[in-house]
């Protein structure tokens, strides 16, 4: 619907668009078409608009039509199981000091569309705002649709949005910009964020994240665009499911996975400062699947895969000819688990590393006359590549080769 019809013929819009009003008298009846256009209010400038307590314990809509909404100066709660409801192209605009909090199962539903996104900004666009928090559980998901949140600082949350404990929070097809500090904490297992774009992200250090994503989160097809530090740090626990989409142009690494993970599709990532991934083994041979996938790594200011920790203990991790490994702590093979070391491939490793192959897993360095399969050290410590004792599976199940390699 786009608007109401009073007795007297009043039409009140409701939202944008063209309808027909029909009006009878008696045996009489005609109609006309009518487009109601409300004009939005596009920004935190515009006079008027509605100004909000600083508690809200039972569920309440804001419309479009009175927007801007302001903060109270000591910002929003939601609270008591309460459902704060935004309507598409409604504003929220917060002064420095301000944020929304949802906790104790109070959760929000903002739903925009591709023509009325609703909006969370700042006044103030040089001073920013604290941004949206999620805390504890709730009994269903706060969503964000169609949504621009933008100039969140982490003063209070700990970025421009963040969703903390077992807060599930569903991001899709928004945007998150101009972040003073971090821009998504998403630890609510369950959370995802897809189909959707992060851009500029300021950093305390080049270590620092724009993007963490807790055990059981998942990232879909997104693009992160100018991280001040690293891009996406992934915590360890259940697998963080990192799918698709790009990493353009960190300050620092642009993915950092510390734990497992799933994904059905490559994450490009081009233009980190430094390394593009560090990550284990299983990792790599989840996200990058071949020789021809690691292509999607290639464009950053050193094209060097930088592997830390961890096991891989079914399929195979490859080392390509244009994106060598640097291998810093322990790594192990197990299962059925292999790692594929091709012609001109080259795995470096620190003087405290070692590989462990298990079981039936195996290593396979082959290379040929003119181009060796290279497995060298950093610098003239001891290093080890250690095969262990079956202790299960079938012996001889399959074998580890090595040719026309160099260690």
């Amino acid at each position: 619907a786009v608007g109401t019809v009073n007795t007297t013929g009043v039409v009140t819009s409701t939202g944008n668009g063209t309808t027909y009003v029909r009006a009878t008298n008696g045996a009489t009846t005609d109609s006309t078409l009518v487009t109601v256009n409300s004009q939005l209010a596009r920004s935190c400038g515009v006079a008027g608009g509605a100004l909000h307590p600083d508690t809200i314990a039972a569920s309440e809509t804001w419309r479009a039509v009175d927007s801007p909404h302001l903060l109270h100066p000591l910002g929003l709660t939601v609270t008591n199981g309460a459902v704060l409801t935004l309507e598409p192209g409604a504003w929220v605009c917060a002064n420095q000091t301000e944020f929304i909090d949802f906790r104790n199962h109070g959760r929000l539903v903002a739903t925009g569309t591709t023509v009325d996104t609703i909006v969370f900004t700042a006044r103030n666009a040089a001073q920013g705002w604290r941004g949206v928090a999620f805390e504890g559980g709730t009994a269903d998901t706060s969503r964000l649709n169609h949504v621009r949140v933008e100039y969140g600082d982490q003063k209070f949350a700990g970025s421009a949005i963040q969703a903390s404990e077992s807060h599930v929070v569903m991001i899709d097809s928004s945007v998150v910009r101009q972040s003073r500090q971090a821009a998504l904490i998403l630890r609510g297992a369950g959370s995802y964020v897809r189909h959707s774009v992060i851009d500029t992200a300021a950093a305390l250090g080049p270590t620092s994240p724009s993007v963490i994503l807790g055990p059981g989160t998942a990232w879909i097809g997104n693009t992160l665009r100018k991280a001040a530090g690293m891009g996406v740090i992934t915590e360890a626990g259940t697998p963080v499911t990192l799918s698709g989409g790009r990493v353009e142009n960190s300050g620092g690494i642009g993915i950092y996975a510390t734990g497992d993970v799933t994904s059905s599709a490559p994450v490009r990532i081009v233009g980190s400062t430094t390394y593009p991934i560090m990550a284990g083994p299983q990792v790599l041979a989840t996200m990058y699947p071949s020789v021809a996938a690691q292509d999607s790594l290639i464009g950053n200011g050193r094209d060097t895969i930088v592997v830390r920790c961890c096991a891989l203990n079914s399929g195979t991790a490859y080392v390509s000819s244009v994106i060598p490994w640097a291998v810093r702590e322990n790594i192990t093979f197990g299962g059925a688990a292999a790692l594929n070391v091709g012609p001109s491939a080259l795995v470096t490793m620190d003087s405290a590393s070692q590989m462990f192959f298990n079981g039936n897993a195996r290593l396979i360095a082959v290379g040929n006359a003119g181009a060796k399969a290279r497995i060298e050290g950093r610098n003239a410590a001891t290093r080890q590549i250690q095969f262990l004792p079956l202790t299960g599976g079938t012996a001889g199940a399959d074998t580890s080769r090595i040719r026309h390699a160099q260690f």
